[in-house]
């Protein structure tokens, strides 16, 4: 079931990113944070269990600085990358760790 759950959840952040502004509206950093943050919470209540090892090993392999918050957004903005763009590695970040989840569930 968990495995299921995992996966429907990729295929649809996956259909979020490649559609952002029909799920957002406009596509900004604080909407797609109360998006990614609900959908969180959606998931918790479907008994998926978050742990910020998962969530440091996907920033990580990304190349990003790992800390409690979103310093790598921060940077990138300073660097001048569009929110446009941020959002997505957001949302990309999200859906590579629910994909750790699934690569360390038992078969």
């Amino acid at each position: 079931m968990t495995r299921s759950i995992l996966e429907d959840a990729i295929r649809r952040l996956e259909d979020v990113n490649y559609r952002a502004e029909m799920h957002l509206g406009r596509v900004t950093l604080e909407r797609s944070k109360a998006y990614l943050d609900g959908f969180r919470m959606g998931l918790r209540s479907a008994q998926i269990e978050f742990s910020f090892d998962l969530l440091q090993e996907a920033t990580e392999a990304r190349g990003w600085e790992f800390a409690a918050g979103p310093i790598w957004q921060d940077e990138m903005l300073r660097n001048g990358v569009p929110e446009e763009k941020i959002v997505e590695h957001a949302i990309q970040l999200f859906i590579d760790e629910l994909r750790l989840m699934l690569r360390d569930l038992p078969e």
